[in-house]
């Protein structure tokens, strides 16, 4: 759908390419149509064509304009060569006999008795049944369950804590636990957590929630990196939430400059760099295996990023810092920075 800037659909704002989406207008679903039935040498006849159903548009079978069909047998077919019945078609008496002759066929082996269960309504033959083979004295299905069930190790990442109880109004609040930066736009920016309602001294939450943002006197502890603490508003942290987050709730780091650079022992040493072609020929192997760069964002946070996702992002500063620290000789490097820079 052209949703996006400009009218454009999703597939042409991501490649650029204006979606073709003529397979899509020439039929409607269950049209008659024929097809041909000779893949040497085809020659249209009365006695070459057959009649189908169109089903659809097979993304993934033949070439462009390749169609799903459905024969009078009920067997599902993909063919590019499809054309309509037309109403020239419907006035010839042979024809319109065939395509009655169709209809009843296909109707006849798609009608629902031919897809019933005869077991007096009672569907057990459709599933399978517990295996309860004893195994060392227990039942195999809870044998089975038990060997095949992850460990908490195996879970990983993916275990998270219970639910909380809805009265527990701290533990499902929406701020706590948010990462953002705060003072944004200063010289005093800083990343922060939200860890806990702030109480006063007779340990009840600060504050009041309410509906509308800009009356919410509730009041929050946020630590920041550098171990420090202070108390803000959910006005002020909520201000800073959506400042920095787009239309759908995702934040984004922004990248800054590229600080330092490491590889492993994974990394293809300049001695094995070039690999020679079928003419004879020398060239650079195309590799990005075992680098990584460390990259510093507008928030001032550090993190270790792979090269080439560094290179799909930034592939101008990476290849600039390559050059400013002698690292165009690398196997790594040395096939794109060049055609980078000249570009």
């Amino acid at each position: 759908m052209a949703r996006g800037r400009n009218k454009q659909t999703g597939y042409e704002e991501v490649t650029g390419e204006t979606a073709e989406i003529g397979e899509w207008l020439d039929f409607e679903f269950y049209d008659l149509v024929w097809w041909l039935d000779r893949p040497v040498k085809p020659n249209v006849t009365d006695d070459t064509r057959r009649l189908a159903r169109w089903l659809g548009i097979s993304h993934r079978v033949g070439s462009d304009m390749c169609y799903w069909l459905i024969t009078e047998s009920g067997k599902i077919i993909s063919k590019t060569s499809v054309e309509h019945v037309t109403r020239d078609d419907y006035l010839k008496g042979d024809i319109k006999k065939t395509i009655d002759e169709f209809n009843e066929k296909l109707t006849e082996r798609l009608n629902d008795e031919n897809f019933q269960f005869e077991d007096d309504g009672d569907f057990q033959g459709m599933y399978l049944d517990d295996i309860e083979e004893l195994v060392d004295g227990n039942p195999g299905v809870a044998r089975m369950e038990e060997e095949t069930t992850p460990t908490d190790e195996e879970y990983d990442d993916m275990i998270t804590e219970e639910r909380p109880e809805e009265d527990d109004q701290e533990a499902i609040d929406k701020y706590v636990n948010a990462e953002l930066l705060l003072d944004v736009g200063t010289d005093n920016e800083r990343r922060g957590r939200v860890v806990k309602r702030s109480r006063g001294l007779d340990g009840q939450p600060v504050g009041r929630a309410h509906a509308n943002v800009l009356f919410d006197t509730r009041e929050y502890d946020v630590e920041f990196t550098d171990g420090s603490r202070e108390k803000y508003q959910a006005n002020v942290i909520a201000e800073n939430m959506f400042a920095q987050v787009d239309d759908e709730g995702n934040q984004f780091l922004v990248f800054q400059e590229i600080c330092d650079h490491r590889k492993d022992n994974s990394a293809i040493p300049i001695s094995e760099g070039m690999v020679r072609s079928a003419n004879g020929s020398e060239k650079p192997k195309v590799t990005t295996r075992g680098w990584e760069l460390l990259n510093e964002f507008k928030d001032g946070t550090l993190e270790w990023v792979k090269l080439k996702d560094v290179k799909e992002s930034n592939p101008i500063e990476l290849a600039e810092y390559a050059m400013a620290n002698r690292l165009t000789e690398e196997p790594a490097f040395k096939w794109w920075v060049p055609h980078v820079l000249r570009k």
